[in-house]
Order: C-alpha cells, then structure tokens, then sequence
C-alpha cells in the first residue's frame, strides 16, 4: 500500500504516524517500506524526540533515496505524513505534520491542527518543519488520516466525499466505541462509492486518550 501507520514506544512517550506516499503502485510501497525503516532508525537513534524533528531528518533521508533512484517516478515521488508524540507524564502531545493535518475532537468539537503546506520530498520552498504542543484530556480523540476517504467518489452525482464530509463523520461518531466508529466509517464509505472503484489507498486512525 501506498499508505502506512507507524507507532513506537519510548519510556513515557508514544510515537504515532499516518502516511500516504504519493507514488501509486510499486513506487508507493517502496516509498512506504522506506518510510518505515527510516523511522525505526530515527526515533530508535534519537536522544530528544521532536515531532519536527523526526519530520526534517524524514525527508532527509527520502530526499536522498529519490535522487539516488534511476526511476522518474519514485524521482517525483514523496509523501504526507502526521505525526504526533503523546508524553504520558505531562499528558502533552506534540504534533508535527507535512500536509496532512490533525483532528482533536474534544467533547463533541473538531479542532484542526494544521500542516506545513510541503510533503516529505523534493519542494522548491523548503523550509524546516514546525510542530505545535497541547495538552490533552482524558476522553480526547485525535485522528490522523489520509486523503484516501474523503477523495472516494460517489453519492448520486459521483463526486468526493469531500473533507468538510468527512469532518463532520467523524465529530458526529467520535462519542462512539472505537469498534463501532470503524464500523460506521466502513458502511459510510461504502455506501459512497456504491458500485464504483475505490479511488485511492485508505488510512484513518483513531486515537482515544
């Protein structure tokens, strides 16, 4: 698959990522069995996590992996990735993102976190990633995502699904048990796409606190 979800442990901390790399097929499997090799490297050999961080050597390394590659393909490839650090201790979370944001649903309320608008990759206006830190309440739900769900088409007029769509699921469900969440977003998508062909590699995490 070309998307991919990554977590680790360290002491108090959880390292969480969803990823979706641009490259359909081949290309976007490598891309995510490099994305994942490179972030059990990263986070394993660090001696400070931070979200940003972990986000500028990421591209580092996926920078040099298209360079290297004789395939214009993968050259042109890269991916979208939110990544988040729950520090169990000070109950904060960190929150790191290239082009994919992050949903904090707190009692019933969808708050986005946005991303930097530039993927892990070539991008003629590089600049260091930023990361934003909060404090976060038990019952909190977060979710990271790819754009696969909401880009589904279908409905009567065989159009996305659109993210203000998918916003509003996810704030209408978030009070539900995980298990049923995931089964709702199933039926919900599947029932949009009807007898059409999913558009594209689907990812949704969701995260209770």
């Amino acid at each position: 698959s070309g998307d991919f979800y990554w977590m680790s442990r360290r002491e108090n901390q959880i390292v969480v990522a969803a990823a979706d790399c641009t490259g359909h097929g081949v290309p976007g499997a490598l891309l995510s069995m490099l994305g994942i090799s490179s972030l059990n490297e990263i986070v394993g050999r660090s001696e400070v996590l931070r979200a940003n961080e972990i986000l500028n050597l990421l591209r580092d390394k996926i920078k040099n992996f298209v360079n290297h590659s004789d395939n214009e393909t993968i050259k042109r490839s890269g991916m979208d990735i939110a990544l988040i650090i729950i520090d169990e201790d000070k109950r904060e979370m960190e929150y790191a993102g290239a082009k994919n944001s992050l949903y904090l649903v707190r009692d019933g309320i969808l708050t986005e976190k946005k991303a930097d608008n530039m993927p892990i990759g070539l991008y003629v206006k590089e600049v260091p990633f930023s990361a934003v830190r909060f404090e976060y309440r038990s019952d909190d739900m977060i979710y990271l995502y790819s754009d696969g769900y909401a880009d589904q088409f279908g409905g009567s007029a065989n159009k996305k699904f659109l993210s203000k769509n998918f916003k509003r699921l996810i704030s209408d469900i978030n009070a539900e048990s995980m298990k049923n969440q995931k089964q709702i977003l199933d039926k919900t998508h599947i029932d949009w796409k009807g007898s059409g062909d999913q558009t594209d590699d689907i990812l949704v995490m969701g995260i209770k606190l």
